[in-house]
């Protein structure tokens, strides 16, 4: 049970339609069940959907680096985690029905329902994504197969709900997630200043000290204020103040441009040379595009950082309402006062990684540790603090963190689509551990002849969209 949506992940990106495909219209007498779990009857229809989802998996170990996935041919030779394909492929499809079975139990056991809405939500699931692949007819895949595993998805999320929602039997109270959220979370602001031209070149030693005299002029004009929201609020004035630095630059640049240009034409115009006049135009014109392509690359290795964005602080810096009586019109702009903060999630280091195979360039390791320098600094800043941070060699930052508790109201971050989501995150792998721990404690019977009529390369895996 590596997710709480399996049905959902593998439809909305289509990976495991695109591998359905099929055996005899018809499931037989003697093999309408394929696995008997603690008694439950897995029916043949959902272990045939678990089996394709199985071998959509071996398609994707089995990728290579460079994107090309293996034909059906390749993945049948192969070998996967020391397994024969086929094996690997129908144990993969044995513990997906085993969870499967598992999470029927555990809803009943519980006494659960599902909504109205929900079942609703699971009738719609099931017949678009039936009907977006005519092969689940021609396997003899049932609409109620697909609208079980759907219904599947939403029990197992019930069950995570009641014992891990608020107030749930292993869960926590609204203040310790409120810790959690304010332990784990940022909220934060910063801005960079790059020390390189626009060619990607280091600048010269008077340069930088001129850009980071900028920056602490920058933070102490920011702390110069008394309370943190007025701290906060600075931090956009200063950052305004940057961008029409960086612009005046630029226009600057486009006037010295111009001036040669005009000189160059002038001079071409005596000596009758067309040519040379379309070179200079197209000299300039890529001028201006390296100008905008730089401020694309710094906006994007800023927003690299970042791990986790509240949607609430993403949005529009302001909202018009716009009123009309006799043709005329008048409009109210109110000021988002979250404009340009970020939320960041502590990050877990790659020491706590168990996997040591996953070793990475130079490159992209020295990329790693700063981007988890930047993080670890972020939870250790004073609150309303205002501060230059040194990035790297090209980059400095003006960063100030906030009191995220501020913003813990119903109105703003603790609504209850963020509670949810913050309970997911801190109870998933928890929750996780409880559903495979009661999965492995199961008595599995397999119907061999059932087994052997829906061997994975029995069926008809091509890839084929209604």
């Amino acid at each position: 049970m590596k997710n709480i949506s399996k049905f959902a992940a593998a439809v909305t990106s289509f990976t495991l339609a695109a591998t359905m495909a099929g055996c005899t219209p018809t499931i037989g007498a003697g093999t309408e069940n394929a696995i008997s779990v603690n008694g439950y009857d897995v029916r043949a229809g959902v272990f045939l959907y678990y089996t394709m989802q199985a071998y959509s998996e071996a398609v994707s170990q089995l990728t290579g680096s460079d994107g090309t996935a293996p034909d059906l041919k390749t993945v049948k030779s192969s070998r996967i985690e020391d397994l024969e394909a086929e094996d690997w492929i129908q144990d993969k499809a044995t513990k997906y029905c085993e969870d499967y079975a598992t999470i029927q139990q555990e809803f009943e056991k519980l006494g659960l329902e599902l909504t109205s809405d929900e079942l609703d939500q699971i009738d719609m699931m099931a017949e678009y994504y039936f009907s977006a692949d005519s092969r689940y007819i021609e396997n003899g895949i049932t609409e109620d197969t697909i609208r079980d595993i759907a219904a599947s998805t939403l029990k197992e999320q019930a069950i995570f709900k009641h014992y891990y929602g608020i107030g749930g039997e292993k869960s926590c109270t609204e203040d310790e997630l409120k810790d959690y959220f304010d332990e784990n979370f940022a909220r934060v602001k910063y801005f960079t200043i790059s020390m390189t031209d626009d060619e990607g070149n280091s600048l010269g030693d008077d340069e930088k000290r001129e850009l980071r005299k900028k920056a602490e002029t920058y933070v102490k004009q920011i702390n110069a204020k008394s309370s943190e929201a007025d701290k906060m609020a600075e931090f956009d004035v200063v950052n305004d103040d940057y961008n029409a630095y960086l612009e005046s630059l630029t226009t600057s640049a486009e006037g010295e441009e111009s001036a040669n240009t005009e000189t160059t034409v002038t001079t071409v115009a005596e000596s009758d040379d067309e040519s040379a006049v379309t070179t200079t135009s197209d000299i300039s014109e890529e001028s201006d595009d390296t100008e905008e392509s730089e401020d694309t690359d710094e906006n994007t290795d800023e927003e690299s950082q970042e791990t986790t964005t509240s949607q609430d602080s993403q949005t529009d810096s302001t909202t018009t309402a716009v009123s009309s009586e006799d043709s005329d019109s008048e409009t109210t702009t109110t000021t988002d006062p979250h404009a340009n903060e970020r939320i960041v999630q502590k990050q877990t280091t790659a020491a706590e990684s168990d996997d040591e195979t996953t070793e990475t360039t130079t490159a992209e390791s020295d990329s790693q540790r700063q981007e988890r320098e930047f993080n670890e600094h972020l939870f250790e800043m004073s609150l309303g603090k205002a501060e230059v941070y040194d990035y790297s060699d090209e980059q400095i930052y003006v960063v100030i963190r906030g009191d995220l508790r501020e913003r813990m109201t119903e109105d703003d971050l603790w609504s209850q689509d963020y509670i949810d989501s913050l309970v997911q995150s801190r109870f998933y792998d928890e929750f996780t551990d409880y559903m495979e721990d009661l999965a492995k404690n199961v008595e599995v019977n397999k119907n061999n002849r059932a087994y052997n009529r829906y061997a994975p390369f029995k069926l008809n895996l091509e890839t084929q969209q209604a």
